[in-house]
């Protein structure tokens, strides 16, 4: 098979390839677990709501998928927990410690993001066309997240 020479092709095969040095040149091995145990905990999170949003793959009811959703989150939750203190102990400039401010934020941000699914799916309230809708997701979404930044990764502490 021909190797593909694309611009779509070669951008993914360097964001892969280093992926893995970046990986590969961690001194400690349980920072790289850490780091595959969120990745795998994300994507979790992802199939839930994609199983949850999307009709085409899920077979679920209404009242059921929402439960299903819920079981999800509790369990990615849960098992989030377990690495407390490897988060604790991580050496990095990410901080991962949470204040009052950052879960409202958060808590702010996923209300947007379920409320635009919600307004995306249902013709009836979504009024503006295409590119519009979303550049409007975007505008909305831009406050708490540049203000979550902020307060998560670069203000001081």
């Amino acid at each position: 098979m021909a190797r593909k020479e694309s611009w779509g092709w070669a951008a993914g095969y360097a964001v892969k390839d280093k992926a893995f040095e970046k990986l590969f040149q961690l001194k400690e091995p349980r920072y790289a677990a850490l780091l595959l145990i969120e990745f795998f905990l994300t994507m979790l999170l992802v199939g839930g709501l994609l199983l949850y949003i999307d009709g085409r793959f899920s077979q679920l009811q209404a009242p059921l998928n929402i439960f299903v959703f819920a079981a999800i989150c509790m369990a990615v939750f849960h098992f989030y927990n377990y690495t407390s203190s490897f988060r604790a102990a991580r050496k990095n400039e990410i901080r991962r410690n949470s204040s009052l401010k950052t879960m409202a934020l958060e808590f702010i941000m996923f209300m947007i993001v379920v409320l635009s699914a919600y307004v995306y799916y249902d013709p009836a309230v979504n009024l503006l066309p295409y590119p519009f809708n979303i550049a409007f997701f975007l505008a909305i979404l831009s406050a708490p997240l540049y203000l979550y930044i902020r307060e998560k990764f670069i203000s001081e502490k």
